[in-house]
């Protein structure tokens, strides 16, 4: 197993300035400013073709199963993010 453990990433000079002792207690350097639990604002908009990289513009005629796809596509968007949780530490 060539998997390190936490001690040696915790001394890693990537993280020399982190006190591990006080890094709950500590302010995060961004924390969003949510409307809903269902707030995407901070993620960029993802264009719905570019997972269909079989798309032709031409086919979209032919495609029968392309009301289907969509109708999916919509559904993972709705469902992109449940579950998804953001916890600053209490101080």
């Amino acid at each position: 197993d060539q998997r390190i453990g936490l001690d040696e990433i915790k001394q890693h000079s990537w993280f020399s300035d982190i006190d591990w002792e006080m890094i709950g207690t500590q302010q995060a350097p961004f924390v969003p400013n949510l409307t809903s639990k269902f707030d995407t604002q901070y993620f960029e908009p993802v264009d719905p073709l570019v997972e269909k990289k079989w798309f032709n513009p031409s086919e979209r005629k032919n495609n029968t199963n392309l009301d289907l796809d969509d109708s999916v596509l919509e559904l993972r968007k709705k469902l992109a993010f449940v579950g998804f949780t953001y916890r600053g530490f209490r101080k």
